[in-house]
């Protein structure tokens, strides 16, 4: 029997999943189904890499300066999430955070190379290579360094990093899915029926997650860092 002719039973036919708060429901069962593995493994790579990075930017803290200053220049103010007054556009911000969610998740749709990876290595790296611009930039060493860069980026970390590796985890999951159907493997479930929820999935927890961030990191972050010095 050819694996893709094969009737897939309706994942949410019972009634828990109906209306509103069914919709949030789905979107658990799918996190369940579809995005616990590949998030995790998509987490790994990211705490692998930065712990690596952390090492390299402080060992060659004078190129991390330069690098993560054009970035700045480049990615923050070109975008008009800084402005010329250093002041943050909360919604530019929300929208460049989007924009990289998006091309996380549309990364997975060629099939067997696992591009979100990508992602996932460019924020891991950026964020390491903070910790030597923060150690040239206020003269402090590894441990102050880091302990900072952790102060500057947890409060709306905790929002913002979730919700792009996440996006990642659904690009993996696509990734994944396609190598399947490609090789007329079974799947849990169509291909269809996991577009849908990953749609739903990006409105009900990606954006919310990212607006979030958004506003924590225009608002309350600045404010918190005046505060930190070591």
């Amino acid at each position: 029997m050819n694996m893709l002719d094969i009737t897939f039973i309706d994942p949410f036919e019972d009634q828990k999943y109906k209306g509103f708060f069914g919709r949030f429901r789905r979107s658990s069962k799918f996190f369940r189904t579809y995005l616990r593995n590949p998030f995790w493994i998509i987490f790994g790579i990211f705490i692998v890499v930065f712990a690596m990075t952390v090492v390299v930017s402080y060992v060659a803290k004078s190129q991390a300066f330069e690098f993560v200053s054009s970035i700045i220049s480049d990615i923050f103010r070109g975008n008009g999430i800084i402005g010329s007054d250093n002041t943050i556009s909360v919604v530019n911000l929300f929208l460049n955070n989007l924009r990289a969610a998006c091309v996380s998740f549309i990364l997975g749709f060629v099939p067997f190379l696992y591009l979100p990876t990508v992602s996932v290595l460019g924020n891991a790296i950026i964020a390491g290579l903070m910790v030597g611009y923060i150690g040239v930039g206020l003269n402090y060493d590894l441990l102050h360094s880091l302990l900072y860069v952790l102060a500057a980026i947890i409060p709306h970390g905790i929002f913002e990093i979730p919700a792009l590796l996440l996006a990642c985890a659904m690009g993996y999951a696509t990734c994944t899915q396609l190598n399947k159907q490609i090789f007329r493997k079974r799947t849990k479930w169509p291909f269809d029926t996991m577009m849908g929820e990953m749609g739903w999935y990006i409105v009900l927890k990606i954006i919310p997650l990212l607006i979030i961030a958004a506003c924590v990191e225009t608002w309350l972050t600045p404010m918190l860092m005046r505060y930190v010095r070591f």
